[in-house]
């Protein structure tokens, strides 16, 4: 029951629901960097991230890879589940060691039948959600390439993404092409950037792996943008990740 209390959109469920999900709800612990669901598979289950961190995102017709988002532990996928529609469009991997709690679609559409007030939950995470995705679009075509990579890295550090710490250095197990397939980019910009940022010493370079050494300065950056969006400023000021 604790699994389901971590998202925000069961948090206020009564217990007696809870645990009649909970106990149909079924645990799993997918290998690193293995796919989820493909984009277009049945998916009749809503996925609660327990502990590690997901990716989730789709490809364009002639296969070009675009990341939409990632989420650390409360993270919550699959809604479209609970509304009868098991088909979706996005894929979702699992980026490092991760648990999932699976919930039947079925399970949580009787509850919401039984407690209609309960949707009330579904339509604030939605409204979140719609939120979030607005933000993001904005600071797309709005914020210069920099400040939307400081973002990137930092929200897979507040995910909780990160492989290895070292005092207050942080590992990140991401390579520059998913960075530019998140901010819509080239590869080759990615690394420009990055290098920038390495030289500032904000950063350090590995093969696969990124390190952020200040913290605190990568999240000034953020703060300092005035194009930002709100939502993009509330990540930086510590808002949850999902």
């Amino acid at each position: 029951m604790l699994a389901l209390r971590s998202a925000r959109m069961f948090r206020d469920w009564p217990p007696d629901v809870l645990e009649t999900l909970a106990s149909e709800a079924q645990f799993r612990q997918p290998a690193r960097r293995s796919t989820v669901t493909r984009p277009g598979t049945r998916l009749d289950s809503v996925v609660i991230v327990v502990r590690g961190a997901v990716e989730v995102g789709a490809f364009t017709r002639t296969g070009k890879k675009f990341i939409l988002h990632t989420g650390g532990p409360g993270y919550v996928y699959g809604l479209l589940a609970v509304m009868n529609q098991p088909r979706l469009p996005q894929y979702l991997m699992v980026l490092e060691d991760t648990e999932l709690l699976m919930v039947p679609g079925q399970a949580v559409r009787a509850a919401l039948e039984q407690r209609p007030t309960l949707w009330q939950a579904v339509a604030v995470e939605l409204a979140h959600r719609y939120r979030k995705t607005m933000a993001g679009i904005t600071d797309q075509l709005t914020a210069p390439l920099p400040q939307r990579l400081a973002l990137s890295v930092y929200a897979l550090v507040r995910a909780g993404s990160v492989e290895w710490r070292d005092g207050g250095a942080q590992t990140l197990r991401v390579s520059q092409a998913d960075l530019a397939a998140t901010l819509g980019v080239t590869r080759q910009s990615v690394n420009r950037e990055l290098q920038a940022l390495a030289q500032a010493g904000l950063l350090s370079l590995d093969y696969g792996r990124i390190t952020v050494n200040d913290t605190p300065a990568l999240r000034r950056m953020i703060e300092d943008l005035d194009s930002l969006s709100d939502g993009a400023r509330s990540v930086a000021r510590g808002a949850p990740i999902d």
